[in-house]
């Protein structure tokens, strides 16, 4: 039995109150393991080009990864289906500490067949937490306060993981990434009490590819923002880093600009939440892309530390511009399709032709990377048009 239907809009005090429990515990959920991952997450490239992988397999670590994450959202809605959504987050919690523990083993034993075992493995994780948090916030979050609700998801987390980046980055410079890992790994088992004790919800995912074909000419419009988005997500995520560390070597300057995005993005997250509504996210999505294309076009120049990190907190300010709305929709739509939770998964689809792209560029340009930042910007002005 559903929480609630996908198009009722009479919630009773009780089911308001229930609603704005799981919330909370969501929100808890998310800023614990955002915090766990940002001590680490962005020095993933960084650590595996010091363990003396090439950048080729360092892209390739990725692009395993997001397709492991595509392909593993079909069956994570399986899962779902027998677990119900809060478990299958809670099962991702475990593989993420193997995930992490393995990362930081890969030291001892750099091959190749185990970098992109971990990259599976990683993908698998990520995707057993993603499909259900998305389904649950289309369910808990109601017209009207969307946007809010997704302001407070993002800014909850900038704020648990504001000086994670710095923290892992001191911490790599002075006992190395293992002690990196070790903390992560600890702080991990937080969330797992929160999930295991709370009520469940189990979807009625029945996927047919036809059905699949269908959503995307539906929606192909919002399917496009995906791909362009997680183009400019890969960007920011994984060569940025790199860029970075190939001009400042330097493990605590990647920190320093990771904490410096978040401290700027706090307030900045919250204002857009109250700005946006159901009439203007179209319009924000559109500056916000067009703002986007002018900064990513503009990091092809970075040169100095002061240009880097004034490039970061602008990506970081527009990048949030963009997020909030363009979630509320995400939410939106997939509580009022009939079939929301397949929505949901087959964005990944949608995804996995943003992200990877990018990433067989980046090989292309192998130590010219930089290129793929024109590309980047490129590919949001594309977007201010449609």
């Amino acid at each position: 039995m559903r929480l609630l239907h996908h198009n009722t809009h009479l919630y009773l005090p009780h089911q308001l109150e229930a609603l704005k429990k799981d919330l909370n515990r969501l929100y808890v959920v998310h800023s614990i393991r955002g915090f766990v991952f940002s001590l680490f997450g962005i020095f993933i490239p960084i650590y595996l080009l010091s363990i003396e992988f090439s950048l080729t397999f360092v892209l390739c670590f990725h692009i395993v990864r997001r397709f492991s994450l595509m392909f593993m959202s079909f069956i994570s809605g399986s899962i779902g289906n027998r677990l119900g959504l809060k478990h299958t987050m809670l099962l991702s919690l475990p593989l993420a500490l193997v995930y992490l523990v393995a990362l930081s083993l890969l030291k001892f034993i750099p091959s190749l067949w185990l970098l992109f075992l971990l990259a599976m493995l990683g993908g698998i994780q990520a995707s057993l937490y993603w499909i259900p948090l998305h389904s649950l916030f289309s369910r808990y979050t109601k017209t009207g306060h969307r946007s809010s609700a997704v302001s407070k998801l993002l800014s909850f987390q900038h704020m648990a993981t504001m000086l994670a980046p710095l923290l892992g980055g001191i911490i790599t410079v002075i006992w190395g990434f293992e002690a990196l890992f070790v903390i992560a790994f600890s702080m991990l088992l937080l969330p797992i009490g929160l999930l295991f004790y709370s009520p469940e919800i189990k979807p009625h995912v029945n996927f047919k590819f036809r059905d699949g074909l269908h959503l995307f000419k539906k929606y192909k419009k919002y399917y496009f923002q995906v791909a362009i988005d997680f183009f400019g997500e890969g960007a920011e995520s994984v060569l940025w880093p790199i860029f970075i560390f190939s001009i400042l070597a330097n493990s605590l300057a990647i920190g320093f600009v990771g904490t410096l995005v978040g401290f700027g993005t706090i307030i900045f997250t919250l204002i857009i939440g109250k700005k946006t509504n159901r009439k203007n996210r179209t319009k924000m999505i559109r500056v916000s892309a067009l703002l986007l294309a002018f900064v990513w076009s503009m990091k092809f120049f970075a040169s100095t530390p002061i240009i880097i990190y004034t490039l970061s907190v602008l990506a970081g300010f527009f990048a949030i511009m963009f997020s909030v709305p363009h979630m509320a929709e995400t939410y939106a739509l997939a509580k009022k399709d009939s079939n929301p939770d397949e929505f949901i998964i087959f964005r990944e689809v949608a995804a996995v032709a943003g992200k990877i792209p990018l990433l067989l560029l980046a090989i292309f340009l192998h130590d010219k990377i930089e290129w793929s930042f024109i590309v980047a910007g490129l590919n949001y002005l594309i977007l201010f048009f449609i």
